[in-house]
């Protein structure tokens, strides 16, 4: 898959954490991290980054999404 489409998955990703408050802190973490500046935009490429981080650890280990890891992740924004 080219780079250009995996970054648009993970986007949709995010954009439907969002949308589904599932899991809630993706949706505190973006609310959070606007509340000290950061440009919506820019927040959510942190937050997507950061998703793409443990999908990486699905595919290269091939683990199962360790959803804790990345709620702790987001709560270290």
């Amino acid at each position: 898959m080219r780079s250009e489409k995996i970054l648009e998955v993970a986007t949709q990703a995010i954009e439907n954490q969002l949308r589904d408050s599932d899991p809630v802190d993706t949706k505190q973490t973006l609310e959070k991290l606007i509340d000290r500046g950061v440009p919506e935009n820019e927040a959510k490429t942190m937050i997507t980054i950061l998703f793409m981080e443990e999908m990486f650890e699905v595919f290269k280990n091939k683990n199962e999404f360790n959803t804790e890891r990345y709620i702790q992740k987001l709560k270290e924004l």
